[in-house]
């Protein structure tokens, strides 16, 4: 049996939680039930009595440890912290069939950072650069590192900025290659191909952001830099505190103000790196996407949807027997593409070819193929794909663009595609050489 002085605290407490009036009699023989006839671990039973007097779920304050974001462990309970934010988004997901709306983004202190979310959009008021303490946070997996979670029983309070340190970033260098979505304080080197500088409004503010191409000898990578220094294009830069995100289902690398930036003398040239890197199908599938990459393998088949098409006027959406799902029957626009599967030996992807790419492999414009079909007596309009299908099916090409790797698998959409002279044995040995060269 539990002794009264380890529940008598324990009822204070919960009595406190559930507001002016409550029974602490009831609260404590519903605690001693759950505790002594049901087993369960103090916090579990705290959780109960409350959920039974009907109080907010998880609205206990439960005593959390204060901890730094380096010493957090997987499945944690009850933590609290005192952090900055890094980076925050807010998104709508569907969740039980409801939508709601998160936080996700990135926290830091002086010793690292880490990725986090929060469940409840409205519940808080999170905007990046703010220091904040968060009690009774919890922590979860997320590519084998913890995430802090905010959940209906976190409390966030408003700090001044002098409440915390600089934020450290605990830089991993890595290579482009190496690049997966949600990595915090990443170290990573390249030069950059291409840059521009944006006016963006985050909020009801105003910034401007630095975007661009970055390369190594791996491939490629969108970066923006939230930061002004004073970067131009054939810069090659070495980036301490990093982090990814995707935007439009490619990575993208960021750096900003708390990220620490220095400027390279020796690094491979842009001429050099802008070339396409060649990847094995299995290889981009271990990638979260890549861009500008070549692959090498063999047209399996040519998918429905091939050839001459027709799309919605209002949305762009391909025509199903000339009918849009959002806006019913409309007159279509034409439109030529090829979906193709392609296999390496190491994995199969699908391949999309758009208009440019699928006039250059026909040898002719949309408008001579429609012109060429409405000529004869009966028009087929499937007679684009039977092409397409003959040309490519067994075939060895290369194709170059970019990959990305979500729920529907993996794809590249094809700037380039051409026909392979060389066999599949000596194409196959290529594609390992240039692969282990890169490495």
């Amino acid at each position: 049996m539990i002794d009264e002085k380890t529940i008598a605290p324990v009822v204070k407490e919960l009595a406190r939680a559930l507001g002016d009036g409550a029974d602490e009699q009831r609260i404590r023989e519903l605690l001693r039930d759950f505790l002594e006839n049901m087993k369960l671990e103090m916090d579990q039973a705290k959780r109960m009595v409350i959920k039974v007097m009907g109080g907010r779920p998880m609205a206990t304050a439960m005593p959390g440890s204060d901890r730094k974001l380096d010493g957090l462990a997987l499945d944690e309970k009850s933590v609290n912290l005192v952090v900055r934010v890094v980076h925050v988004t807010e998104k709508e997901i569907e969740a039980q069939g409801t939508k709601k709306r998160i936080y996700s983004g990135i926290l830091g202190d002086e010793t690292t950072t880490r990725p986090f979310t929060a469940w409840d959009a409205g519940a808080f008021k999170l905007s990046k650069g703010d220091v904040i303490k968060i009690e009774n946070a919890y922590t979860t997996e997320w590519k084998g590192e913890p995430q802090v979670n905010l959940g209906r029983g976190a409390r966030v309070a408003a700090l001044p900025q002098s409440a915390l340190p600089k934020v450290g970033r605990r830089s991993e260098t890595r290579k482009i290659a190496e690049l997966q979505e949600g990595m915090s304080g990443v170290g990573l080197s390249g030069r950059i191909l291409s840059i521009e500088r944006r006016e963006v409004t985050v909020g009801e503010e105003k910034k401007t952001v630095f975007s661009g191409t970055l390369a190594d000898q791996t491939g490629k990578t969108m970066f923006s830099s939230w930061h002004d220094f004073g970067l131009k294009e054939g810069d090659a830069i070495k980036v301490a505190g990093g982090y990814t995100k995707s935007w439009r289902g490619i990575l993208q690398f960021n750096f900003d103000d708390r990220s620490q930036l220095d400027k390279l003398d020796d690094f491979p040239a842009a001429k050099d790196l802008s070339k396409p890197v060649t990847h094995s199908i299995e290889s981009l599938d271990r990638a979260a996407s890549a861009i500008d990459v070549e692959v090498r393998g063999i047209v399996l088949d040519i998918r429905p949807g091939s050839g001459l098409i027709f799309r919605c006027p209002q949305c762009n959406r391909v025509l199903q027997a000339a009918s849009c799902r959002e806006h019913g029957d409309v007159e279509g626009e034409p439109d030529m593409r090829v979906k193709a599967i392609l296999d390496d030996g190491t994995g199969a992807m699908t391949v999309v070819c758009g208009r440019e790419v699928t006039e250059r492999l026909l040898g002719k414009s949309l408008d001579a193929v429609l012109k060429e079909i409405h000529g004869k007596k009966v028009v087929n309009y499937d007679t684009v794909r039977d092409k397409v299908s003959e040309m490519l099916i067994a075939k060895p090409v290369s194709v170059r663009g970019n990959a990305t790797n979500d729920e529907f698998g993996l794809m590249l959409v094809s700037t380039e595609l051409r026909f392979l002279s060389m066999g599949v044995a000596d194409d196959a040995r290529a594609i390992l050489a240039e692969e282990e060269g890169a490495q």
